[in-house]
């Protein structure tokens, strides 16, 4: 574990022990959690999916009445076609003028049945050109063959009045065959009309399925939306309290770290020996003044600083090597060594390295202590 020192023992937040002088630390874990940042908006979602439930309700209430819609008015457009009207009315026509003929004797009536004949077929073509459809092709034959019939019969009167026998012409057009054959082409006429509104619920029950299809795939497709949103938000809830319980335990760790450098930076100010303290890097992250004082140098010289920043480089090898070895061992170290001075002067010191844990037992680093070995032997007995 490896923390970047900073100048005069400032630690990464900017205090220092000079602020934190004073102000009671707590070994407390904080209890930062992700509630205690601004919630994912979960009444969003909900919002989300009562919207599209009520947009697809909607939709489809539309779409049926819609449909409704178009039927109703497709039945009225089939009871009320133009051409149905006139189909009776030319029929109705034909039918008086030869009977009018017949009781009058009147040769105008006539020429007005063949006016309403050529009327009338000319209406049955168009509705044959209209039907167009094999369900019903029979009833546009049914129909040409009553009016052939039809006309048939009103032909025969009419020769028969010709020839001055207008009761024959008047009896034949009273007989039940000429009367059951308008009856037949009123039947077909109706039949027609049943069709045709059968055809087009049929058409429009097609749209209404096609419609229903497209709003299934809408409604797939919604509601895939929705299930990715959610799977989105459980991800992203997921990530979210996970950052924040990273972030409370870096705090924490870093608080830790911090408060066992300013304990650690406090004993080393009361230790008249020469003391430093090194992270698992080997960088200088705490010294004492003794220390400053023989290397004649200021702190931020030191701090951040290696050994081969400050020693010889077979020196510098030597200290780190013991450090490697206290922060593998766990167990103290007691050496005597050589400490280049800045005047390229030497001296013996007893070296004391031990390692430097945190409050989980974690080793962060090594401290050293130093002692000349003149001043011990002096300070003998």
């Amino acid at each position: 574990m490896t923390h970047p020192p900073n100048e005069a023992f400032v630690d990464r937040r900017g205090s220092s022990p000079e602020s934190n002088k004073g102000r009671r630390a707590s070994d407390k874990r904080p209890q930062r959690r992700a509630s205690d940042k601004k919630p994912f908006p979960l009444h969003l979602l909900t919002a989300m999916m009562l919207g599209t439930i009520l947009f697809v309700l909607f939709v489809g209430a539309e779409k049926y009445h819609d449909y409704t819609t178009d039927l109703e008015q497709a039945q009225q457009a089939i009871l009320d076609n133009p051409l149905k009207k006139s189909l009776i009315a030319s029929d109705d026509g034909r039918t008086m003028s030869v009977l009018m003929a017949a009781r009058h004797g009147d040769p105008q009536w006539f020429e007005k049945h063949r006016q309403f004949d050529n009327r009338q077929q000319k209406d049955l073509n168009h509705l044959r050109s209209m039907i167009g459809d094999t369900n019903l092709t029979g009833v546009g034959e049914q129909l040409q063959a009553l009016y052939e019939s039809s006309v048939k019969l009103d032909k025969e009167a009419l020769a028969m009045i010709a020839a001055g026998k207008a009761g024959q012409a008047q009896e034949l057009l009273e007989k039940q065959d000429y009367l059951n054959i308008k009856q037949q082409y009123s039947s077909q006429l109706s039949a027609l009309d049943l069709v045709l509104v059968r055809k087009a619920e049929a058409a429009h029950q097609q749209k209404l399925v096609v419609s229903g299809i497209y709003l299934l795939v809408w409604v797939c497709f919604i509601v895939s939306l929705v299930l990715l949103w959610v799977k989105l938000y459980q991800s992203i809830k997921l990530w979210y309290v996970m950052r924040c319980e990273a972030e409370a335990r870096a705090e924490y760790a870093q608080q830790q770290y911090n408060l066992l450098l300013n304990r650690q930076n406090a004993l080393l100010n009361h230790i008249h020996d020469m003391a430093w303290i090194k992270d698992t890097d080997g960088r200088y992250i705490a010294v004492n003044e003794p220390f400053t004082k023989v290397l004649q140098r200021s702190p931020a010289d030191l701090i951040g600083k290696t050994d081969f920043d400050i020693f010889p480089a077979f020196l510098a090898k030597k200290y780190q090597e013991e450090d490697r070895q206290v922060l593998e061992s766990g167990d103290a170290l007691m050496t005597e060594t050589e400490l280049y001075l800045p005047d390229k002067s030497t001296i013996q010191i007893f070296v004391t390295k031990t390692p430097f844990s945190d409050d989980s037992n974690q080793i962060v680093g090594t401290v050293g202590i130093g002692s000349s070995v003149n001043s011990l032997n002096e300070a003998s007995p």
